[in-house]
């Protein structure tokens, strides 16, 4: 086999290896806080609440992810919410919708970084909390959301990098409940 040949295929293994073995990020027992924090704050949640009430329920602060590594690659930082993108109905509607992080996983030590997000969303029609759960804003927009509507994913090569599973308790499990009917969603049966 020729030199080159024989030196990509080790690399390869390497990097198998680094990304597939131990080292992977573990969330501080901050970020865990404000993670349950977070899953907790959407039990307090009600229908028709301000964009500002909901936030203040939900919290600004940001969490410290687990991939933050040496080389600042990838947010060193998860904001409080992550960001807020804008959706309009086949009917016109415009929602509002700001999506928070309540899980985190991720590894600093692979050669190519890796972390992702679970995110919930908060819907608002009108300036007011209509839903949240991904369901509900794909029964309004009558579509299938996509991944990169519904996910926070950055790097590659190293599979879903959770050392640990930071599952919500029994206190803080989401309601079964997905949002109030508007004009473009009227089941009211969600």
């Amino acid at each position: 086999m020729r030199a080159d040949v024989i030196a990509f295929v080790a690399i390869i293994g390497l990097l198998s290896v680094a990304c597939a073995g131990g080292g992977r990020g573990r969330l501080d027992p901050e970020a865990k806080d404000h993670l349950d924090r977070n899953r907790a704050a959407l039990d307090r949640l009600e229908y028709g609440m301000t964009a500002e009430a909901a936030g203040a329920i939900m919290g600004h602060t940001p969490i410290v992810p687990p991939w933050v590594n040496a080389w600042k690659i990838g947010p060193q930082r998860v904001d409080n919410p992550l960001d807020t993108l804008e959706f309009e109905s086949p009917t016109g509607d415009s929602y509002r919708v700001a999506r928070y992080a309540i899980e985190l996983f991720g590894n600093p030590n692979c050669p190519f970084v890796r972390g992702e997000a679970t995110l919930r969303p908060l819907i608002f029609l009108e300036g007011k909390l209509v839903g949240w759960r991904w369901s509900y804003l794909e029964s309004a927009m009558q579509r299938p959301l996509t991944a990169e509507e519904t996910e926070f994913r950055f790097g590659g090569f190293c599979g879903r990098a959770a050392e640990e599973s930071h599952e919500p308790s029994d206190s803080a499990s989401p309601r079964d409940d997905q949002g109030a009917p508007s004009a473009s969603n009227p089941d009211t049966r969600q």
